[in-house]
């Protein structure tokens, strides 16, 4: 339970480097929060805009999300190597 609890801190963390509309594309793209997952084209019906562009906001939330991470990483490194 607490392995679980620290995951989902770390994920909403992560989400919180977004914006409000990539975070929420995340989200229901990967079905966080107990909610399915959904397609490209699911999310851009419910936010009223083309599945393409939802693709690219999606395509630009996930780099921000491995710039992030890296960065995480290289700050940790230093303590994992001691």
């Amino acid at each position: 339970v607490a392995m679980e609890q620290d995951s989902r801190a770390l994920v909403l963390r992560t989400l919180a480097q977004l914006s409000e509309r990539e975070a929420t594309i995340v989200t229901l793209y990967f079905g966080i929060d107990d909610a399915p997952a959904q397609t490209h084209a699911q999310i851009s019906r419910q936010l009223g805009v083309s599945a393409e562009r939802i693709r690219q906001l999606f395509k630009r939330a996930l780099a921000k999300l491995r710039t992030h991470l890296a960065d995480q990483r290289h700050e940790l490194t230093p303590l994992l190597v001691s």
